[in-house]
């Protein structure tokens, strides 16, 4: 049963709230937060400005179908508020008092923004991409990356879930590193979001159409380098020409058995010539460096 100031809201119950509170929130919003409903926005991403994933950091998401709310606790006379508001147009701003668990220092001011979308499950779950402002401290100087991390903690340390309260679910969207993108399946048919670092510019494409654009963006060439024993077992050098001189460039990366086996063997091989190597650049899951895979010669040296 609905009482008469309650409405259904995530096939659950929200309360509306009168015309003073609802006067007070939109000038907290505008004066004391100086906070815009905005749609975002997006560049399509071609190669025309595929250089500024490369140039600059952006983390990788999934465009998420919903419906774009924020979440803003706040006090209104010493009374505690758990408002999701979505502006459908300028002059249409729907409000819905509900109810979750956080600490009663987030209502000092605090506002969350994300999509409400329902699940395979038929659940409802409010997903938060940013975070605006905590405690009335604003946070659009800081990092995405932080500002992600800080929802994380938020959600770990000052919330807790009530299935009798609650009512959807809350939950940070998940991103991740451009090089994850080679463990996507090739046929997914989803929008991927690139979220700057430093600022608010968002990219948005098609994966299938984007990520051997990308990858080949961020991936350096396979290069060939003369590789040479040191004192230690499984720790070998790479020297590359530059300025007509052979000079070090790095320690050869030995992560697996495969690679291990094959320089020692190269060297059983060869023991009293320079020995030459085929070698791949890779940064991920740990992993940082020129990893070594096949023999080659001394005229496919490699000038970095």
């Amino acid at each position: 049963m609905f009482k008469k100031n309650q409405i259904k809201f995530c096939n659950k119950k929200a309360s509306l709230i009168d015309n003073y509170v609802l006067l007070e929130v939109c000038k907290q919003l505008k004066f004391k937060y100086n906070y815009h409903f905005t749609k975002p926005t997006y560049e399509i991403l071609n190669k025309s400005n595929v250089s500024q994933i490369k140039e600059n950091p952006h983390l990788v998401s999934f465009d998420i179908k919903g419906n774009d709310f924020i979440l803003f606790l706040t006090s209104i006379k010493g009374k505690k508020y758990c408002l999701f508001i979505e502006q459908k147009n300028e002059n249409n701003i729907k409000m819905y008092s509900v109810k979750f668990r956080f600490d009663s220092d987030l209502y000092d001011g605090t506002i969350f923004e994300g999509k409400l979308t329902m699940n395979n499950k038929e659940c409802w779950i409010f997903i938060i991409n940013n975070i605006y402002c905590e405690r009335s401290n604003m946070l659009s100087n800081q990092l995405f990356s932080k500002k992600l991390n800080r929802i994380t903690t938020i959600l770990k340390t000052k919330y807790k879930y009530d299935d009798f309260m609650n009512v959807c679910h809350i939950q940070v969207q998940s991103f991740f590193l451009y090089h994850h993108l080679e463990m996507i399946k090739k046929n997914t048919k989803k929008e991927l979001i690139f979220n700057s670092e430093y600022d608010d510019q968002k990219y948005k494409y098609y994966l299938n159409e984007v990520s051997k654009e990308i990858l080949s963006s961020n991936q350096k060439k396979d290069s060939v380098f003369e590789i040479r024993k040191t004192n230690l077992p499984d720790v070998y050098e790479l020297w590359y020409y530059k300025n007509n001189s052979l000079v070090k460039n790095s320690i050869a990366t030995i992560s697996t058995m495969k690679t291990s086996l094959f320089v020692r063997g190269l060297f059983e091989q060869n023991k009293n010539k320079p020995n030459y190597v085929l070698c791949k650049y890779k940064d991920s899951f740990g992993i940082k460096g020129w990893i070594p895979y096949k023999s080659s010669t001394k005229d496919k040296l490699s000038i970095l």
